[in-house]
C-alpha cells in the first residue's frame, strides 16, 4: 500500500461542518462551556489532520465516513480527558463528618457548613452555569418548535414516558414513536442538542 491521499483530501465542506457541529454539541456537556467551541473545533481538526494520512481508500470508505470515524473518535477522546481531570487524579476526599473547620475558634464537622452548592460539584465539575441552562432550554424550546405539533408533543411525552406506556395512551404505534423519536433526536442534534 502506498502513501494515502493529501490530508486535504479529507477536509471537505461537510468534514468542516461536521466539526463545528461537534465542537458545538461539546460545548453542551457538563464541564464544558460556550465559550470553548473554537477551540474544540480547532482540536478535532488537528485530530483528523493527524490522523488525515491514514485514509485508504480501497478500503471502501468515503472521505466523509473515515473524517466521521476520526471526528467522533477525537470527540470522545476529549470528553474522556475532561473526565479525568473532573476525577481530580491525586486530590484527597475530606469526610465531611469526620473532617474539621475552624470557626469562630471552635471546630466544626464539615457537614454543617456544606451548603447546597457543595453538594453540586459532586457529579460535574463546577455548579451549574445559569447562561447555559438558559441557552439549553432556549434550544430545546427552538428544536421543538421546529417539530411537527404532533410531534413535538410525543417528544415532550418521552421524558416522562415509555414508549409503551405512550403506545397504551395515545394509540400510536411503535413504530410511529420510534419514528418521531428518531426524527426529534435529528432535530435536536442540527440545535446543537446531544452527543453521538
Amino acid at each position: 500500500m502506498g502513501p494515502g491521499p493529501a490530508p486535504d483530501a479529507v477536509f471537505t465542506a461537510y468534514v468542516k461542518y461536521f466539526i463545528r457541529r461537534k465542537a458545538k454539541q461539546l460545548c453542551r456537556k457538563p464541564g464544558f462551556n460556550l465559550s470553548e467551541e473554537e477551540d474544540l473545533a480547532q482540536d478535532l481538526t488537528l485530530f483528523l489532520w493527524a490522523k488525515a494520512d491514514q485514509y485508504d481508500p480501497s478500503r471502501g470508505a468515503s472521505p466523509n465516513t473515515f473524517a466521521n470515524r476520526v471526528i467522533n473518535s477525537g470527540a470522545k477522546m476529549i470528553l474522556r480527558a475532561r473526565g479525568r481531570i473532573k476525577c481530580a487524579a491525586g486530590f484527597s476526599a475530606l469526610s465531611l463528618q469526620s473532617d474539621c473547620v475552624e470557626i469562630d475558634g471552635k471546630l466544626v464537622p464539615l457537614e454543617e457548613v456544606a451548603q447546597g452548592c457543595d453538594l453540586e460539584r459532586r457529579g460535574v465539575a463546577g455548579p451549574p452555569d445559569p447562561i447555559a441552562t438558559l441557552e439549553n432550554r432556549e434550544a430545546i424550546d427552538l428544536a421543538l418548535n421546529a417539530l411537527d405539533p404532533a410531534v413535538a408533543d410525543l417528544a415532550r411525552r418521552t421524558s416522562e414516558q415509555t414508549v409503551n406506556a405512550m403506545h397504551e395512551e395515545t394509540g400510536t404505534s411503535r413504530r410511529q414513536l420510534n419514528n418521531a423519536i428518531k426524527l426529534t433526536r435529528e432535530t435536536f442534534e442540527d440545535f446543537g442538542l446531544g452527543l453521538d
